[in-house]
């Protein structure tokens, strides 16, 4: 089970991939600082940023 964390009740580790979701939809996006405007935004595998983002989930990867 996923374990889905508020965006706004709690800040992610930046620069580490996260599940990101706007309540429609899910994808991949990792929290980092937006060196135009001097804050930390989400953005997606292809830099772009992510918008309206209410929830992260840390990605458990399996053990080896």
């Amino acid at each position: 089970m996923i374990e889905w964390i508020e965006y706004e009740s709690s800040l992610p580790e930046s620069h580490v991939l996260h599940l990101v979701s706007g309540g429609l939809w899910i994808s991949f996006g990792m929290h980092q600082l937006d060196t135009t405007e001097r804050i930390y935004k989400w953005f997606g595998n292809d830099g772009e940023p992510i918008t309206d983002v209410t929830h992260f989930a840390i990605i458990n990867y399996p053990v080896k």
